[in-house]
Formats: structure tokens, sequence, C-alpha cells
């Protein structure tokens, strides 16, 4: 069974089983309160057409009886009582408002074929279209206030974690659902900012997220805002781009992760969990050549060996998988300062 927790860390085991909701439980909860808000509509649109309509508005009882009955059945159809409420999108709406529609219509014809006289039970065309745009509108507005309630406590809940400030590097599509994951997944990141090397998404926002400045910012970045780990969320992101990225983060001492390769993604799609640690293989460009350890053994062992570039990432891997070999003497060489 799936269960929803929609509770602060500060509250005792005993208040918990309050909030604790399944998944039917919750479809029962939203299923009485669209007909709340059904209600609602038939009575301001009751009230806004009283000069047209009969006085009595306990007439309607059938009407929305029979609404509620087809909502119901149509939001079934349509899944609206099976969607996670706290990522509202316009899905979320068109769902309603096809429900709606079908109820209407289905509503409307019955009422022609098998009643000729509609003003006598003072029905009125005017009178449902109006309720039942009112109902699509506090519907959706519930959907909403629903969302941003959730979005309220899971930060309030997260607020209270030693949560880890984070840099994400790229503004694109893979970017875009890394945070989408990020926000059903609930992990243990605080997104400080973004960075790209694309001028024209400077100052832009990605899921409320603000692109600070590019991949030679991040030096910077981590120590003005105290970053504490850097995500790589560019799948196809070259090798020399990634050492790049790997250099800055280990001379400021930051942990780096990337996502998987987009084929990966595409295949088996993205969850947190499938962070990982930036390998040879990603600096290399290619997969990893599996090495002839005893032919290795017999030609370095013993020997002096000079490694060039040792002050890059690949040139410090080489240096650690030569190092096991046991050679008389390593030279290392560099370009650079270090």
């Amino acid at each position: 069974m799936i269960r929803i927790w929609f509770i602060n860390v500060s509250l005792s085991k005993s208040n918990r089983r309050i909030f604790v909701m399944s998944r039917n439980l919750k479809r029962i909860i939203l299923g009485m309160a669209d007909a709340c808000l059904i209600a609602i509509s038939f009575f301001i649109s009751h009230r806004s057409l009283i000069e047209l309509v009969d006085d009595n508005f306990f007439v309607y009882l059938p009407t929305y009886l029979i609404t509620v009955a087809l909502y119901c059945f149509f939001g079934w159809i349509f899944k609206v009582f099976s969607r996670i409420n706290r990522y509202v999108d316009i899905s979320t709406v068109l769902s309603i408002g096809y429900s709606m529609i079908a109820t209407f219509f289905i509503y409307w014809f019955v009422i022609n074929s098998f009643f000729e006289d509609i003003d006598y039970l003072g029905i009125r065309f005017r009178f449902l279209v109006l309720s039942y745009i009112f109902a699509v509108l506090f519907i959706c507005i519930s959907r909403f206030v629903w969302s941003l309630l959730s979005q309220v406590i899971s930060h309030e809940r997260k607020s209270v974690h030693s949560l880890k400030r984070t840099l994400v590097v790229g503004a694109g599509e893979a970017a875009s659902v890394f945070f989408k994951s990020f926000e059903v997944d609930e992990a243990k990141y605080e997104i400080v900012g973004i960075v790209d090397d694309n001028m024209q998404k400077r100052g832009a926002y990605l899921h409320n997220v603000r692109v600070l400045g590019g991949i030679d910012d991040i030096a910077r970045l981590v120590r003005n805002r105290h970053i504490e780990h850097v995500i790589i969320a560019i799948p196809s992101l070259s090798a020399g781009r990634i050492e790049e990225i790997v250099q800055i983060c280990n001379a400021i001492d930051v942990t780096v992760n990337r996502m998987p390769h987009a084929q990966d993604i595409l295949i088996n799609g993205f969850e947190l969990n499938r962070l990982r640690d930036v390998s040879v293989g990603d600096l290399l460009g290619r997969d990893i050549v599996k090495l002839d350890v005893a032919g290795l053994k017999t030609e370095l062992q013993g020997k002096v060996l000079l490694v060039t570039g040792a002050g890059g990432s690949i040139g410090s891997e080489i240096c650690r998988q030569v190092i096991r070999f046991r050679p008389a003497k390593l030279l290392l060489v560099g370009q650079g300062e270090n």
C-alpha cells in the first residue's frame, strides 16, 4: 500500500498516525472535496441567475447528484483522483476540464432525450454552463492550493535536516529531468544555483533555481555561497569539459557527481540514487579498456617510469594504476603549478 506523509518532523509518533493516508483514502477525500466544490458552484450560479431560475435551490438537488455521479465516473476515466497533486501541471487541469465537459454533454443529452419541457424541471442551459465553469475553476484552484501546501510542508521538513548545498552544472533538458526527480525523491540537497555556458540562459530560472554563471564561475560560486557539492547534469558533456570541472572541484575540495549517459536515461529513466562519481571512462570519453595485468607487470616492474601530464585527472589516475606494478622509480611531469 502506498502511503503519503503530510507531517512535520517535530510531531510526536502518536500524532503522525493522523497524517497517514492510503491512496484509496486520498481518492475518497478528493472526491468528497470536489463534490463540495460542485455544490458551491451550483449555489453561486443559482444566486447569480436568481431571476431566471427556480427560487427554490433544492429543486436542483437531483441535477447536483447526477452531476457528481457523472463527474466521479469520468474523473476515474481521466485519472483525476489518481494524480500526485503535489505536482500540478496543465495535464491535471485538462483532466478536470475533460471530466466536467463529458459530464455536461451526457447530462444535457439525457435531459433533452427524456424531458420535453426542460423549463418544468427548472433546468436552464445558462445555469448548467455557469455551474460547470465555476466547478472547473474551483476544483483546479483546490489542486493548486494542495500543491502549494504540500511544497511548504516539504520545505519545512527539509529545513530541519542537514542539507548539502549543491550547485548544478547545466540548464538544459537533462537538468529539468534532474529537478523533477529531485522534487519527487526529496533528496537531501539544497540546490543553491545553476551554472551553464550558454550566455542567453544567464539570470534565467529553471524550476525556480537561478542560473548564476558559467562553468568558469564554479570556484567563485563555491567560495561565495559555501557550496559543498557539484552535480553535472549534462550527460553529453565532453570529456575535456568534465575533466576541467573535476580539476576545479578537486582544487577547492568539493565532491562531484554526474548524471548517467543520455542513452541510459532514455532506457532506464532517472532517479537521484543513480547519480554517480565521475569515472576515468567519463574523462576518456569512451569505455575503460581492461588492462593486461600480467603483461604490464613484466614490462613495468623495477623500471624507471616517466608520466607526463601527471597533474591532470587522467595523468594522476595513470600514476595510481602504474604504482601497483612496483616500478623502481616514478617520475611525474606536469605543465601547471601542481
